[in-house]
């Protein structure tokens, strides 16, 4: 069986950045990944000391892979414009377990 996979991205803003201005991008980017068959779950995260984690949940890495073809889009242009890109690490890893209650949308 195909392991589920976490993408996770961790970040800072371009400066004067605001967070509200990030929230907004990210929700264009969210309308996005919601239309990619095998997309799980998405959070932003804000890190004590202005780092950011941008962490999604797939369920295959053919999945995830599928996920990639978003940043062509000009939504994920715009949420990227916001990060600065030296400050952008990235992880892909296999989900070895997991679980989750029904959950309620923010």
């Amino acid at each position: 069986m195909e392991k589920s996979k976490v993408s996770i991205y961790t970040f800072e803003l371009n400066q004067g950045v605001s967070e509200e201005q990030l929230i907004c991008a990210s929700a264009q980017v969210d309308a996005l990944l919601l239309r990619i068959d095998g997309f799980m779950y998405r959070s932003l995260t804000r890190i004590d000391g202005g780092q950011w984690q941008d962490i999604m949940y797939w369920n295959s890495e053919a999945a995830r892979a599928r996920g990639n073809r978003i940043e062509s889009s000009p939504a994920f242009d715009a949420f990227i414009s916001l990060i600065d890109e030296r400050t952008v690490s990235f992880q892909s890893n296999s989900i070895v377990t997991q679980v989750y209650p029904q959950m309620e949308v923010a």
